[in-house]
């Protein structure tokens, strides 16, 4: 078995079987490696050409996963393509040979999709909106476009089928900075400083919701946080584009911080700054937890209505936009390319006022009153 070059953008697998020789061709090196890989399995589990016509997609998918998606895949990405195909390629496609997807039944799919995206089917599950239709219909595609690498399908039926699929208006909720303060000021009342502190970090750093379960006393400085890491799965790694970043901290978050910290009993610089009750991280139940039994009924109580914790770091973008700071530096402050943040934030722009806009930090200094903020270490002066 050997992977040889041809010509110049060709590349052939060549499989001996006895005096018998196969040959597959590939236009990237990388598919002609990862075919070769899997056929040095098949032949040394002993059922090497032993691909029937009717191996089912439910069947490919526990191949797929143990010797494709393991190795290429994170966790944090397996357990969504895991839910994706269990809510909805599986009880499709699930029990259809391979070779009866068709490119008919790939356009079937997506109409299925889209009509139970508008008939707002599983309203328990996640949001039918287009990036869920577009990225069932991708993973669909990339998993079939495997089966053609492994020599299981001659084409990919489903990459003829466009994955454009209409587009949400609105990426979120933004909210005054007064009305932010009402929020915290609710919590405070109830004596939850923690979660106060974690809507200043969203709304006036604009952290993303994973990088503020990661964030450590170590990564917060004078001026800027260092936003190293995130959390995904339970567990930490990159941030969400592998770039780090550092964000600027203004001086009133700063010194809510130094307070949390306080009342926290001054944890080392290696613990996390939002930790669960045990002090680890957060897990991703921890925080559906926070979400829903601590944000949600706190912003309703705050007149903020029906919102998600990803609205305050879309009220940290669409502020600045309202106050007529650069959008490159607004994408850099928050991770994002100039690209995407004027994709998500185009509707902002469109709704600019004329009138005149506060920075964000100067909007939360005024509205951060005594009377709407009780401080958490006002009688202790090593408190600062």
């Amino acid at each position: 078995m050997s992977v040889q070059r041809i010509g110049a953008s060709k590349w052939v697998t060549r499989l001996y079987e006895g005096e018998k020789q196969r040959s597959k061709m590939f236009a990237k090196k990388a598919d002609a490696k990862s075919f070769e890989a899997h056929m040095r399995t098949e032949k040394q589990q002993g059922i090497l050409g032993a691909r029937p016509a009717d191996r089912t997609l439910d069947q490919f998918m526990e191949e797929w996963v143990a010797n494709h998606s393991l190795q290429f895949h994170k966790a944090s990405t397996r357990k969504i393509n895991a839910g994706t195909y269990d809510r909805d390629i599986g009880p499709y496609f699930g029990s259809m040979p391979l070779r009866g997807i068709t490119v008919r039944a790939g356009d079937e799919f997506k109409a299925y999709l889209l009509k139970k995206k508008a008939a707002g089917a599983d309203p328990q599950g996640p949001s039918r909106g287009g990036a869920v239709t577009h990225r069932t219909l991708v993973l669909l595609q990339g998993m079939l476009q495997q089966a053609v690498v492994w020599g299981y399908l001659e084409q990919n039926p489903v990459a003829a089928v466009s994955k454009r699929v209409p587009r949400r208006e609105a990426a979120g909720q933004a909210f005054s900075a007064e009305q932010i303060e009402d929020l915290r000021a609710v919590l405070l009342l109830k004596g939850d400083h923690r979660s106060a502190a974690m809507v200043s970090v969203m709304v006036y750093v604009g952290l993303r919701l994973g990088e503020l379960r990661a964030l450590r006393w170590g990564d917060v400085s004078e001026n800027t946080i260092h936003v190293r890491a995130a959390a995904s799965s339970d567990q930490v790694g990159g941030t969400k584009t592998g770039v780090t970043r550092s964000p600027f901290l203004p001086s009133e978050v700063r010194e809510e911080l130094a307070q949390w910290r306080h009342a926290s009993g001054h944890p080392d610089d290696d613990a996390f700054v939002f930790p669960n009750t045990s002090g680890r991280l957060m897990t991703d139940n921890d925080w559906r937890n926070w979400s829903r039994r601590v944000f949600k009924p706190a912003a309703r109580e705050a007149g903020l209505g029906e919102c998600r914790p990803y609205d305050l770091r879309h009220t940290f973008g669409s502020f600045h936009v309202y106050s007529g700071s650069d959008p490159a530096w607004i994408a850099q402050e928050m991770g994002n390319s100039v690209v995407t943040f004027t994709r998500y934030y185009a509707h902002v722009v469109k709704d600019l006022s004329t009138g005149h806009n506060p920075r964000l930090e100067e909007a939360a200094r005024n509205a951060r009153t005594t009377e709407r903020l009780p401080n958490i270490c006002q009688a202790d002066p090593l408190c600062t």
